[in-house]
C-alpha cells in the first residue's frame, strides 16, 4: 500500500505523455491497458473506457480489411513489412470474428488505405484521455488508490521503458512485452527494467 510520501512524490506525467510507436503497438497497447482496468472504476473511467474500446475495434477491423485486400492480391508480405509479421498472422487468425464487420467497410481500398493515419491519431487521443481520467482516481484519503492507478496504467510505462532500451525498432518484442504486463506474467520484465522510477524515463 502507498505511503503518503508516494502520494506526494507521485509524477503523473509519464502515464500521460503516450510513446510515439506505429499503430499495431499503439493497438497493443490500448488492449493491454483495457485488460487492467479497475475492477470497480468510476463512471469517468468506464465512459473512457468504452470510448477506447471502440477505438480498439476500429483498428482491428481495420487491418483485417487491409490483409483481406493483400491476401487476394498474394501482397500479405507487403503489410507484413508496414505493420509486421506478429500482428498480420493474429489478424489472419481472427479474420472470421470479423468478416461481416468488414464487409461494410471494404467499398474503397483506398479509402481502407487512407485511415490508418486516422486510426493511429483516434488510438492515441482515446488512450490519453482514458489514463487521464484513471488518473483522476488517485485519492490521499484511500492509499490504495496509488496503487490501482499504477497497475492500470503499467502498460505506458513498460512501453516508455522498453523503447528507453532497446528503441522502437523491435516491434515483436514491444508487443511482447505489453501482452506480459496485461496477462500479469512480466516477473522478468520486472528484473530487466530500469532501476529509475517512472517519473525520470525520457523515451516517447
Amino acid at each position: 500500500m502507498a505511503t503518503i510520501e508516494a502520494f506526494f512524490s507521485f509524477d503523473s506525467s509519464p502515464y500521460q505523455r503516450i510513446p510515439v510507436v506505429n499503430t499495431p503497438t499503439t493497438l497493443v497497447l490500448g488492449q493491454a491497458l483495457r485488460a487492467l482496468t479497475p475492477a470497480e472504476a468510476p463512471a469517468g473511467v468506464v465512459k473512457r473506457a468504452k470510448r477506447l474500446d471502440a477505438a480498439i475495434e476500429d483498428a482491428e477491423e481495420l487491418f483485417t480489411a487491409l490483409v483481406r485486400l493483400l491476401q487476394q492480391d498474394e501482397l500479405v508480405s507487403g503489410l507484413e513489412e508496414l505493420v509486421g509479421p506478429q500482428l498480420v498472422r493474429a489478424i489472419i487468425d481472427v479474420q472470421p470474428m470479423y468478416e461481416k464487420m468488414v464487409a461494410d467497410r471494404l467499398a474503397d481500398p483506398d479509402d481502407e488505405l487512407a485511415s490508418l493515419s486516422e486510426i493511429q491519431r483516434q488510438l492515441r487521443k482515446r488512450i490519453a484521455d482514458y489514463s487521464t481520467q484513471v488518473l483522476a482516481m488517485v485519492d490521499e484519503d484511500e492509499p490504495e488508490s496509488l496503487d490501482i492507478v499504477v497497475t492500470a496504467l503499467r502498460p505506458i510505462v513498460t512501453l516508455r521503458e522498453f523503447i528507453a532500451l532497446r528503441g522502437r525498432e523491435a516491434e515483436a518484442e514491444m508487443i511482447e512485452a505489453l501482452n506480459a504486463v496485461a496477462s500479469g506474467d512480466d516477473d522478468d520484465a520486472e528484473d530487466e527494467a530500469p532501476d529509475a522510477a517512472p517519473a525520470t524515463s525520457k523515451a516517447g
